[in-house]
């Protein structure tokens, strides 16, 4: 069966007050409530037409936060933080808006900003470069990423393909009509941590006693195994 953009909606207004914070999630992070379901159905809608336009047989791939522009500090940029540029005038969101703003907003370095008004609708106010941090979350790295605020985040990331986030963290993806979401996520399930746990516990066993016989600083490892196996969901994902 297809799923379509207004049972997304429904699937993401039922996930997203139970679905738990991000635990590197710092106090001043920001957490933004989603708007209605009406509100939600026309913006996933909207995307999901952008991400099946085409120009000269490339299609247009987007990352798009519904965030209020204060979230982002105008004094901050990459790496340490988001770059905020604001339009002069907000544009109203729509699928030709988007295309037109595609060219210039490169995917893996920018976000459209975009906000609801109580009269207008959603309008564009600019856009947020991010940096290619955040890709370690997928391709691995170690260097510290900026967490985006605790809001909605889509990605269009090709024809009628669409992930939807709360801030980092994936919710569901839908692709070719079928929807994924978190919970199918066997990495995350119960007795796929309690298989792999003595391998775990191991490991990092084995790391905190070389760490104690080198007298040079040596970087800890964190849920080595855990990072990994959703690194490889993710990738799976989204890319």
């Amino acid at each position: 069966m297809h799923i379509y953009p207004s049972e997304i909606a429904d699937l993401i207004q039922e996930k997203w007050d139970s679905f738990p914070l991000n635990q590197e999630r710092t106090p001043e992070t920001a957490v933004s409530a989603l708007p209605t379901k009406a509100a939600l159905d026309n913006l996933i809608s909207t995307c999901y037409q952008v991400s099946m336009m085409q120009e000269e047989g490339t299609a247009f791939i987007l990352r798009i936060i519904l965030a209020d522009s204060k979230f982002f500090p105008a004094d901050e940029g990459p790496p340490k933080g988001f770059l905020r540029l604001l339009f002069s005038t907000p544009r109203p969101l729509n699928e030709y808006a988007l295309r037109n703003l595609s060219p210039a907003v490169d995917y893996e370095r920018s976000l459209i900003g975009i906000e609801l008004h109580p009269e207008k609708g959603f309008q564009i106010w600019g856009v947020i470069n991010s940096g290619i941090r955040w890709l370690q979350e997928y391709r691995g790295g170690s260097r510290k990423i900026n967490l985006l605020p605790e809001c909605l985040v889509l990605l269009l990331s090709g024809p009628g393909r669409l992930t939807i986030c709360k801030g980092d963290r994936i919710i569901a993806t839908l692709s070719g009509g079928k929807l994924l979401d978190s919970t199918a996520n066997p990495f995350r399930s119960v007795w796929i941590q309690r298989f792999f746990e003595p391998q775990h516990v191991a490991l990092m066993e084995s790391h905190e006693a070389f760490r104690a016989s080198v007298h040079h600083p040596v970087a800890r490892i964190q849920s080595l195994l855990q990072n990994e196996l959703l690194a490889t969901l993710r990738t799976s994902l989204v890319f």
